[in-house]
Protein backbone atom coordinates (compact mmCIF):
# COMPACT_ATOMS: atom_id res chain seq x y z
CA UNK A 1 0.00 0.00 0.00
CA UNK A 2 1.75 3.12 -1.23
CA UNK A 3 0.35 5.46 1.39
CA UNK A 4 1.07 9.13 1.04
CA UNK A 5 2.33 11.03 4.09
CA UNK A 6 -0.69 13.34 3.90
CA UNK A 7 -3.07 10.39 4.01
CA UNK A 8 -1.37 8.91 7.09
CA UNK A 9 -1.22 12.26 8.85
CA UNK A 10 -4.96 12.77 8.33
CA UNK A 11 -5.64 9.47 10.10
CA UNK A 12 -4.29 10.85 13.37
CA UNK A 13 -5.28 14.48 12.88
CA UNK A 14 -8.93 13.49 12.34
CA UNK A 15 -9.23 9.96 13.77
CA UNK A 16 -12.38 8.03 12.97
CA UNK A 17 -13.48 4.42 12.85
CA UNK A 18 -15.00 2.62 9.89
CA UNK A 19 -14.89 -0.86 8.44
CA UNK A 20 -11.55 0.10 6.87
CA UNK A 21 -10.09 1.87 9.92
CA UNK A 22 -9.76 0.53 13.47
CA UNK A 23 -8.69 2.68 16.41
CA UNK A 24 -6.77 1.00 19.22
CA UNK A 25 -5.52 2.28 22.54
CA UNK A 26 -1.88 1.58 23.29
CA UNK A 27 -0.99 -2.08 22.83
CA UNK A 28 1.99 -3.97 24.23
CA UNK A 29 3.19 -6.22 21.36
CA UNK A 30 5.32 -8.17 23.85
CA UNK A 31 2.28 -9.42 25.77
CA UNK A 32 -0.05 -12.20 24.70
CA UNK A 33 -3.00 -9.83 24.90
CA UNK A 34 -1.21 -7.31 22.68
CA UNK A 35 -0.24 -9.93 20.11
CA UNK A 36 -3.82 -11.23 19.94
CA UNK A 37 -5.22 -7.73 19.41
CA UNK A 38 -2.75 -6.97 16.62
CA UNK A 39 -3.30 -10.26 14.80
CA UNK A 40 -7.08 -10.15 15.12
CA UNK A 41 -7.24 -6.58 13.82
CA UNK A 42 -4.88 -7.24 10.92
CA UNK A 43 -6.75 -10.37 9.84
CA UNK A 44 -10.08 -8.57 9.99
CA UNK A 45 -8.94 -5.58 7.95
CA UNK A 46 -7.18 -7.80 5.42
CA UNK A 47 -10.44 -9.73 4.98
CA UNK A 48 -12.17 -6.39 4.43
CA UNK A 49 -9.69 -5.83 1.57
CA UNK A 50 -7.22 -3.59 3.35
CA UNK A 51 -7.20 -0.56 5.59
CA UNK A 52 -5.54 0.86 8.68
CA UNK A 53 -5.02 0.28 12.39
CA UNK A 54 -4.38 3.53 14.24
CA UNK A 55 -2.82 2.94 17.66
CA UNK A 56 -2.82 5.24 20.67
CA UNK A 57 -6.39 6.58 20.44
CA UNK A 58 -9.55 5.99 22.43
CA UNK A 59 -12.08 4.40 20.08
CA UNK A 60 -14.97 6.09 21.88
CA UNK A 61 -13.75 9.68 22.36
CA UNK A 62 -11.38 9.60 19.32
CA UNK A 63 -8.90 11.45 21.53
CA UNK A 64 -5.21 10.47 21.80
CA UNK A 65 -4.24 8.44 24.88
CA UNK A 66 -1.32 10.42 26.27
CA UNK A 67 -1.18 8.69 29.66
CA UNK A 68 -0.04 5.25 28.52
CA UNK A 69 2.49 6.10 25.83
CA UNK A 70 5.38 3.58 25.73
CA UNK A 71 8.93 4.88 26.02
CA UNK A 72 10.16 4.02 22.52
CA UNK A 73 7.21 3.79 20.14
CA UNK A 74 9.26 3.12 17.01
CA UNK A 75 11.23 0.32 18.65
CA UNK A 76 8.21 -1.40 20.19
CA UNK A 77 6.27 -1.24 16.93
CA UNK A 78 9.18 -2.00 14.61
CA UNK A 79 8.00 -3.39 11.27
CA UNK A 80 9.98 -6.63 11.51
CA UNK A 81 8.57 -7.34 14.95
CA UNK A 82 4.92 -6.72 14.05
CA UNK A 83 5.25 -8.55 10.74
CA UNK A 84 6.64 -11.59 12.57
CA UNK A 85 3.74 -11.62 15.05
CA UNK A 86 1.24 -11.62 12.19
CA UNK A 87 3.06 -14.10 9.94
CA UNK A 88 3.15 -16.75 12.66
CA UNK A 89 -0.64 -16.73 13.01
CA UNK A 90 -1.94 -15.88 9.51
CA UNK A 91 -2.81 -18.64 7.05
CA UNK A 92 -1.26 -16.66 4.19
CA UNK A 93 1.22 -13.78 3.88
CA UNK A 94 -0.14 -10.35 4.77
CA UNK A 95 1.93 -7.42 3.62
CA UNK A 96 1.87 -4.54 6.08
CA UNK A 97 3.62 -1.24 6.54
CA UNK A 98 4.05 0.83 9.69
CA UNK A 99 4.09 4.61 9.71
CA UNK A 100 4.94 6.95 12.56
CA UNK A 101 3.18 10.29 12.08
CA UNK A 102 3.23 12.90 14.85
CA UNK A 103 0.48 14.89 16.51
CA UNK A 104 1.30 17.52 19.11
CA UNK A 105 4.90 16.23 19.20
CA UNK A 106 3.76 12.69 20.04
CA UNK A 107 4.49 9.78 17.68
CA UNK A 108 1.69 7.32 16.91
CA UNK A 109 2.02 4.03 15.00
CA UNK A 110 -0.29 3.44 12.04
CA UNK A 111 -0.34 -0.07 10.56
CA UNK A 112 -1.49 -0.19 6.93
CA UNK A 113 -2.70 -3.52 5.54
CA UNK A 114 -2.50 -4.16 1.81
CA UNK A 115 -5.69 -4.69 -0.25
CA UNK A 116 -5.99 -7.45 -2.84
CA UNK A 117 -7.46 -10.36 -0.85
CA UNK A 118 -8.18 -13.34 -3.13
CA UNK A 119 -9.12 -15.88 -0.46
CA UNK A 120 -10.05 -15.31 3.20
CA UNK A 121 -7.18 -15.16 5.69
CA UNK A 122 -7.61 -17.54 8.61
CA UNK A 123 -5.89 -17.61 12.00
CA UNK A 124 -3.77 -20.76 11.91
CA UNK A 125 -2.84 -20.92 15.59
CA UNK A 126 -4.34 -19.72 18.84
CA UNK A 127 -3.03 -17.31 21.45
CA UNK A 128 -3.73 -17.87 25.17
CA UNK A 129 -3.12 -15.70 28.19
CA UNK A 130 -1.28 -16.83 31.34
CA UNK A 131 -4.45 -18.42 32.73
CA UNK A 132 -5.13 -20.47 29.63
CA UNK A 133 -7.92 -18.24 28.32
CA UNK A 134 -8.10 -18.17 24.54
CA UNK A 135 -7.45 -14.67 23.19
CA UNK A 136 -7.17 -15.63 19.52
CA UNK A 137 -8.93 -18.70 18.16
CA UNK A 138 -7.31 -21.03 15.64
CA UNK A 139 -8.99 -21.83 12.31
CA UNK A 140 -11.12 -18.70 12.53
CA UNK A 141 -11.94 -15.98 10.01
CA UNK A 142 -12.04 -12.53 11.61
CA UNK A 143 -13.77 -9.64 9.86
CA UNK A 144 -14.84 -6.04 10.28
CA UNK A 145 -18.58 -5.89 10.79
CA UNK A 146 -21.35 -3.57 11.94
CA UNK A 147 -23.14 -3.90 15.27
CA UNK A 148 -26.86 -3.40 15.80
CA UNK A 149 -26.45 0.40 15.87
CA UNK A 150 -24.18 0.32 12.78
CA UNK A 151 -20.90 0.99 14.57
CA UNK A 152 -17.88 -0.97 13.29
CA UNK A 153 -16.15 -3.73 15.25
CA UNK A 154 -13.96 -6.79 14.76
CA UNK A 155 -15.50 -10.23 15.24
CA UNK A 156 -15.67 -13.78 13.92
CA UNK A 157 -17.32 -14.21 10.54
CA UNK A 158 -20.83 -15.66 10.55
CA UNK A 159 -22.88 -17.03 7.66
CA UNK A 160 -24.25 -13.53 7.02
CA UNK A 161 -20.75 -12.19 6.34
CA UNK A 162 -19.63 -14.73 3.75
CA UNK A 163 -21.30 -13.23 0.65
CA UNK A 164 -19.42 -9.94 1.16
CA UNK A 165 -16.13 -11.75 1.81
CA UNK A 166 -16.51 -13.87 -1.31
CA UNK A 167 -17.47 -10.84 -3.40
CA UNK A 168 -14.27 -9.02 -2.43
CA UNK A 169 -12.16 -12.07 -3.26
CA UNK A 170 -13.76 -12.48 -6.68
CA UNK A 171 -13.45 -8.77 -7.45
CA UNK A 172 -9.70 -8.96 -6.84
CA UNK A 173 -9.36 -12.11 -8.92
CA UNK A 174 -11.22 -10.39 -11.74
CA UNK A 175 -8.91 -7.38 -11.44
CA UNK A 176 -5.93 -9.72 -11.88
CA UNK A 177 -7.46 -11.17 -15.04
CA UNK A 178 -8.07 -7.66 -16.36
CA UNK A 179 -4.47 -6.61 -15.75
CA UNK A 180 -3.24 -9.79 -17.44
CA UNK A 181 -5.33 -9.15 -20.53
CA UNK A 182 -4.33 -5.50 -20.82
CA UNK A 183 -0.64 -6.33 -20.37
CA UNK A 184 -0.36 -9.32 -22.70
CA UNK A 185 -3.02 -8.62 -25.31
CA UNK A 186 -2.42 -4.90 -25.78
CA UNK A 187 -1.21 -5.30 -29.37
CA UNK A 188 -3.92 -7.68 -30.53
CA UNK A 189 -6.87 -6.62 -32.66
CA UNK A 190 -9.86 -5.77 -30.50
CA UNK A 191 -12.06 -8.41 -32.12
CA UNK A 192 -9.66 -11.24 -31.29
CA UNK A 193 -8.98 -9.75 -27.85
CA UNK A 194 -12.68 -10.01 -27.02
CA UNK A 195 -12.73 -13.60 -28.28
CA UNK A 196 -9.81 -14.61 -26.01
CA UNK A 197 -11.24 -12.67 -23.02
CA UNK A 198 -14.59 -14.43 -23.14
CA UNK A 199 -12.96 -17.85 -23.35
CA UNK A 200 -10.78 -17.11 -20.29
CA UNK A 201 -13.54 -15.61 -18.18
CA UNK A 202 -16.70 -17.43 -19.26
CA UNK A 203 -15.44 -20.59 -20.88
CA UNK A 204 -17.49 -19.65 -23.97
CA UNK A 205 -16.22 -19.68 -27.52
CA UNK A 206 -18.12 -16.92 -29.31
CA UNK A 207 -17.99 -16.60 -33.05
CA UNK A 208 -15.58 -13.99 -34.34
CA UNK A 209 -17.24 -10.99 -35.93
CA UNK A 210 -17.02 -10.70 -39.68
CA UNK A 211 -15.64 -7.17 -39.47
CA UNK A 212 -13.95 -5.13 -36.73
CA UNK A 213 -16.95 -2.82 -36.57
CA UNK A 214 -19.03 -5.69 -35.26
CA UNK A 215 -16.71 -6.34 -32.36
CA UNK A 216 -16.87 -4.74 -28.94
CA UNK A 217 -13.57 -3.24 -27.84
CA UNK A 218 -12.76 -5.72 -25.07
CA UNK A 219 -14.27 -7.35 -22.01
CA UNK A 220 -12.82 -4.80 -19.60
CA UNK A 221 -13.42 -1.71 -21.71
CA UNK A 222 -16.84 -2.27 -23.15
CA UNK A 223 -19.44 0.48 -23.11
CA UNK A 224 -21.93 0.11 -20.24
CA UNK A 225 -25.18 -1.49 -21.33
CA UNK A 226 -28.24 0.69 -21.82
CA UNK A 227 -30.38 -0.11 -18.82
CA UNK A 228 -34.17 0.18 -18.71
CA UNK A 229 -35.60 3.14 -16.84
CA UNK A 230 -38.81 3.24 -14.84
CA UNK A 231 -38.76 6.97 -14.16
CA UNK A 232 -37.16 10.06 -15.63
CA UNK A 233 -33.98 9.65 -13.62
CA UNK A 234 -32.01 12.20 -15.62
CA UNK A 235 -34.55 14.90 -14.82
CA UNK A 236 -34.72 13.79 -11.19
CA UNK A 237 -30.99 13.89 -10.61
CA UNK A 238 -30.56 17.28 -12.25
CA UNK A 239 -33.35 18.64 -10.05
CA UNK A 240 -31.61 17.03 -7.07
CA UNK A 241 -28.35 18.79 -7.97
CA UNK A 242 -30.17 22.12 -8.18
CA UNK A 243 -31.80 21.43 -4.81
CA UNK A 244 -28.38 20.72 -3.30
CA UNK A 245 -26.93 23.90 -4.80
CA UNK A 246 -29.80 25.94 -3.38
CA UNK A 247 -29.35 24.38 0.05
CA UNK A 248 -25.63 25.24 -0.06
CA UNK A 249 -26.42 28.85 -0.95
CA UNK A 250 -29.11 29.09 1.74
CA UNK A 251 -26.92 27.75 4.53
CA UNK A 252 -24.03 29.96 3.43
CA UNK A 253 -26.32 32.97 3.72
CA UNK A 254 -27.81 31.83 7.05
CA UNK A 255 -24.33 31.52 8.57
CA UNK A 256 -23.18 34.86 7.16
CA UNK A 257 -20.17 33.19 5.58
CA UNK A 258 -17.91 35.15 3.27
CA UNK A 259 -16.03 32.57 1.26
CA UNK A 260 -13.17 33.05 -1.19
CA UNK A 261 -14.05 32.84 -4.87
CA UNK A 262 -13.58 29.25 -5.97
CA UNK A 263 -14.63 26.64 -8.49
CA UNK A 264 -16.43 23.52 -7.35
CA UNK A 265 -17.09 19.90 -8.14
CA UNK A 266 -20.44 18.28 -7.42
CA UNK A 267 -21.46 14.63 -7.37
CA UNK A 268 -25.02 13.40 -6.90
CA UNK A 269 -26.13 9.78 -6.59
CA UNK A 270 -29.56 8.21 -6.82
CA UNK A 271 -29.88 4.52 -5.92
CA UNK A 272 -32.52 3.08 -8.25
CA UNK A 273 -34.38 0.66 -6.02
CA UNK A 274 -37.37 1.47 -3.81
CA UNK A 275 -37.34 -1.71 -1.73
CA UNK A 276 -35.12 -0.43 1.10
CA UNK A 277 -36.33 1.94 3.80
CA UNK A 278 -34.17 3.96 6.18
CA UNK A 279 -34.81 7.00 8.37
CA UNK A 280 -32.78 10.12 9.14
CA UNK A 281 -31.75 8.81 12.56
CA UNK A 282 -28.35 8.19 14.21
CA UNK A 283 -28.31 4.55 13.09
CA UNK A 284 -28.50 5.59 9.45
CA UNK A 285 -25.72 8.13 9.96
CA UNK A 286 -23.56 5.48 11.68
CA UNK A 287 -24.18 3.13 8.77
CA UNK A 288 -22.95 5.71 6.26
CA UNK A 289 -19.96 6.60 8.41
CA UNK A 290 -18.90 3.00 9.04
CA UNK A 291 -19.45 1.83 5.47
CA UNK A 292 -17.36 4.49 3.78
CA UNK A 293 -14.24 2.66 2.54
CA UNK A 294 -12.11 5.77 3.22
CA UNK A 295 -10.09 5.55 0.02
CA UNK A 296 -8.61 8.95 0.91
CA UNK A 297 -7.99 10.93 4.07
CA UNK A 298 -10.81 13.35 3.26
CA UNK A 299 -13.31 10.99 1.63
CA UNK A 300 -16.34 11.69 -0.48
CA UNK A 301 -19.48 11.64 1.68
CA UNK A 302 -17.52 11.72 4.92
CA UNK A 303 -19.49 11.91 8.16
CA UNK A 304 -18.30 14.74 10.40
CA UNK A 305 -19.93 13.67 13.68
CA UNK A 306 -16.50 13.42 15.37
CA UNK A 307 -15.41 16.93 14.39
CA UNK A 308 -14.78 19.35 17.23
CA UNK A 309 -16.31 22.30 15.41
CA UNK A 310 -20.03 22.19 16.15
CA UNK A 311 -20.85 24.01 12.92
CA UNK A 312 -19.28 21.17 10.95
CA UNK A 313 -21.32 18.41 12.56
CA UNK A 314 -24.31 16.75 10.85
CA UNK A 315 -27.85 18.04 11.36
CA UNK A 316 -31.24 16.95 10.02
CA UNK A 317 -33.04 19.10 7.46
CA UNK A 318 -36.00 18.08 5.32
CA UNK A 319 -35.86 14.39 6.33
CA UNK A 320 -32.15 14.04 5.59
CA UNK A 321 -28.75 14.56 7.19
CA UNK A 322 -26.74 17.56 6.04
CA UNK A 323 -23.20 18.77 6.72
CA UNK A 324 -21.53 22.07 5.93
CA UNK A 325 -17.80 21.92 6.56
CA UNK A 326 -15.71 25.05 6.16
CA UNK A 327 -12.07 24.86 7.16
CA UNK A 328 -9.84 27.68 5.94
CA UNK A 329 -6.38 27.91 7.42
CA UNK A 330 -2.80 27.85 6.23
CA UNK A 331 -2.46 24.05 6.25
CA UNK A 332 -5.88 22.65 5.46
CA UNK A 333 -8.59 24.22 3.34
CA UNK A 334 -11.92 22.60 2.59
CA UNK A 335 -15.42 23.75 1.71
CA UNK A 336 -17.84 20.82 1.61
CA UNK A 337 -21.62 20.71 1.60
CA UNK A 338 -23.04 17.19 1.92
CA UNK A 339 -26.51 15.67 2.04
CA UNK A 340 -27.44 12.07 2.93
CA UNK A 341 -31.05 11.14 2.17
CA UNK A 342 -32.32 7.84 3.66
CA UNK A 343 -34.24 7.12 0.45
CA UNK A 344 -30.93 6.51 -1.35
CA UNK A 345 -29.99 9.96 -2.62
CA UNK A 346 -26.60 11.55 -1.88
CA UNK A 347 -25.17 14.98 -2.71
CA UNK A 348 -21.68 16.39 -2.24
CA UNK A 349 -20.43 19.82 -3.28
CA UNK A 350 -16.69 20.33 -2.82
CA UNK A 351 -14.52 23.36 -3.56
CA UNK A 352 -11.87 22.59 -6.15
CA UNK A 353 -8.63 21.70 -4.41
CA UNK A 354 -6.75 23.61 -7.10
CA UNK A 355 -7.98 26.88 -5.57
CA UNK A 356 -6.48 26.35 -2.10
CA UNK A 357 -2.83 25.45 -2.69
CA UNK A 358 -0.94 28.76 -2.32
CA UNK A 359 2.03 27.04 -0.66
CA UNK A 360 2.57 25.13 -3.88
CA UNK A 361 2.61 28.36 -5.86
CA UNK A 362 -0.77 27.62 -7.46
CA UNK A 363 -2.94 30.67 -8.04
CA UNK A 364 -6.66 30.18 -7.29
CA UNK A 365 -9.15 29.90 -10.16
CA UNK A 366 -6.38 29.45 -12.73
CA UNK A 367 -5.79 25.72 -13.15
CA UNK A 368 -7.44 22.28 -13.00
CA UNK A 369 -5.33 19.24 -12.20
CA UNK A 370 -6.30 16.50 -14.66
CA UNK A 371 -5.48 13.62 -12.31
CA UNK A 372 -7.59 14.95 -9.41
CA UNK A 373 -10.64 14.84 -11.65
CA UNK A 374 -10.14 11.11 -12.22
CA UNK A 375 -9.19 10.33 -8.62
CA UNK A 376 -12.24 12.06 -7.14
CA UNK A 377 -14.65 10.64 -9.74
CA UNK A 378 -13.36 7.10 -9.18
CA UNK A 379 -13.61 7.60 -5.43
CA UNK A 380 -17.23 8.79 -5.68
CA UNK A 381 -18.24 5.74 -7.73
CA UNK A 382 -16.41 3.35 -5.42
CA UNK A 383 -17.88 4.90 -2.28
CA UNK A 384 -21.35 4.94 -3.84
CA UNK A 385 -21.15 1.22 -4.56
CA UNK A 386 -20.08 0.42 -1.00
CA UNK A 387 -22.77 2.63 0.56
CA UNK A 388 -25.52 1.06 -1.54
CA UNK A 389 -24.42 -2.45 -0.60
CA UNK A 390 -24.21 -1.56 3.09
CA UNK A 391 -27.70 -0.05 2.99
CA UNK A 392 -29.01 -3.46 2.01
CA UNK A 393 -29.87 -2.95 -1.66
CA UNK A 394 -29.98 -6.11 -3.75
CA UNK A 395 -26.91 -6.11 -5.98
CA UNK A 396 -28.62 -7.88 -8.87
CA UNK A 397 -31.68 -5.62 -9.17
CA UNK A 398 -30.22 -2.23 -8.23
CA UNK A 399 -28.65 0.42 -10.45
CA UNK A 400 -26.73 3.53 -9.44
CA UNK A 401 -27.24 6.81 -11.29
CA UNK A 402 -24.49 9.40 -10.87
CA UNK A 403 -24.36 13.01 -12.01
CA UNK A 404 -21.15 15.04 -11.97
CA UNK A 405 -20.95 18.80 -12.29
CA UNK A 406 -17.93 21.10 -12.54
CA UNK A 407 -18.26 24.88 -12.16
CA UNK A 408 -15.84 27.78 -12.46
CA UNK A 409 -13.88 26.29 -15.36
CA UNK A 410 -13.65 29.23 -17.76
CA UNK A 411 -10.09 30.45 -18.18
CA UNK A 412 -8.52 27.54 -16.30
CA UNK A 413 -5.55 25.67 -17.72
CA UNK A 414 -5.33 21.88 -17.54
CA UNK A 415 -2.19 21.01 -15.58
CA UNK A 416 -0.58 18.34 -13.40
CA UNK A 417 0.49 19.56 -9.96
CA UNK A 418 -0.53 16.48 -7.90
CA UNK A 419 1.82 14.13 -9.76
CA UNK A 420 4.72 16.33 -10.77
CA UNK A 421 6.27 13.59 -12.90
CA UNK A 422 3.35 13.78 -15.33
CA UNK A 423 3.47 16.42 -18.03
CA UNK A 424 0.94 18.08 -20.30
CA UNK A 425 3.09 19.62 -22.98
CA UNK A 426 0.46 21.74 -24.73
CA UNK A 427 -1.34 24.65 -23.08
CA UNK A 428 -5.02 23.74 -22.91
CA UNK A 429 -7.62 26.16 -21.58
CA UNK A 430 -11.37 25.97 -21.02
CA UNK A 431 -13.70 28.54 -22.56
CA UNK A 432 -16.86 27.06 -21.05
CA UNK A 433 -17.57 27.67 -17.38
CA UNK A 434 -19.66 24.63 -16.41
CA UNK A 435 -20.39 21.09 -17.53
CA UNK A 436 -22.47 18.16 -16.24
CA UNK A 437 -22.23 14.47 -17.06
CA UNK A 438 -24.20 11.39 -16.01
CA UNK A 439 -23.52 7.67 -15.84
CA UNK A 440 -25.56 4.66 -14.83
CA UNK A 441 -24.14 1.35 -13.66
CA UNK A 442 -25.40 -1.85 -12.04
CA UNK A 443 -24.66 -2.28 -8.35
CA UNK A 444 -22.98 -5.61 -9.05
CA UNK A 445 -20.26 -3.85 -11.09
CA UNK A 446 -16.92 -4.95 -9.59
CA UNK A 447 -14.62 -2.18 -8.42
CA UNK A 448 -12.03 -3.51 -10.84
CA UNK A 449 -14.34 -2.61 -13.74
CA UNK A 450 -15.36 0.97 -12.87
CA UNK A 451 -12.61 2.72 -14.85
CA UNK A 452 -14.71 2.69 -18.04
CA UNK A 453 -17.46 4.52 -16.17
CA UNK A 454 -14.89 6.99 -14.82
CA UNK A 455 -13.74 7.62 -18.37
CA UNK A 456 -17.30 8.16 -19.59
CA UNK A 457 -18.00 10.59 -16.72
CA UNK A 458 -14.86 12.68 -17.19
CA UNK A 459 -14.08 12.69 -20.92
CA UNK A 460 -16.67 15.43 -21.74
CA UNK A 461 -14.95 17.64 -19.16
CA UNK A 462 -11.53 17.14 -20.74
CA UNK A 463 -12.94 17.93 -24.17
CA UNK A 464 -13.61 21.48 -22.94
CA UNK A 465 -9.85 21.94 -22.81
CA UNK A 466 -9.24 22.24 -26.55
CA UNK A 467 -10.60 18.78 -27.28
CA UNK A 468 -8.22 16.94 -24.96
CA UNK A 469 -8.61 13.13 -24.72
CA UNK A 470 -7.16 11.73 -21.51
CA UNK A 471 -6.92 8.14 -22.76
CA UNK A 472 -8.44 5.07 -21.15
CA UNK A 473 -5.06 3.73 -19.99
CA UNK A 474 -4.44 6.80 -17.80
CA UNK A 475 -7.92 6.50 -16.33
CA UNK A 476 -7.32 2.80 -15.62
CA UNK A 477 -4.07 3.57 -13.80
CA UNK A 478 -5.42 6.41 -11.66
CA UNK A 479 -8.66 4.57 -10.84
CA UNK A 480 -6.62 1.62 -9.59
CA UNK A 481 -4.66 4.00 -7.34
CA UNK A 482 -7.88 4.99 -5.62
CA UNK A 483 -9.39 1.52 -5.25
CA UNK A 484 -6.09 0.09 -4.01
CA UNK A 485 -5.60 3.10 -1.68
CA UNK A 486 -2.42 4.21 -3.42
CA UNK A 487 -3.51 7.76 -4.24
Amino acid sequence: MSDTSDRIQELIDRPTESLAIELKQWIDPNSQEGKAKIVKACLAIRNYNGGYIVIGFNDKSREPDLKNVPKDVKKIFHLDKIQSIISKRASQPIEINIHFPERDQQTFPVISIEPGIKSPVVSKSEIKDGKGNILLKADTVYIRTLSSNNTPSTSQATWKDWPAIVDKCFDNREADIGRFLRRHLSGIENEFKKYISEIIINGDQPELAESPTEAITDTYHQEPKELPTERDVNKEILEFINYGKNRYSSVTKERNLILPVHGCWIVALIILNNNISHSANPNFLNLIKSSNPNYTGWPIWLVSSDFKNENSKPYVYDKAWEEYIVQLDSDFNEIDFIRFEPNGRFFHRRALEDDFKPKLGIKPNKVLDFSLVILRTAEAIGVGIELAKSMGYDIESTDLYFAFNWEGLKGRELVSWVFRSRRLFAVRKAYQDEISTTIRLPLDTPLSAISQYVYNATSPLYELFDGFDIGQNIVDELTAKVIERKS
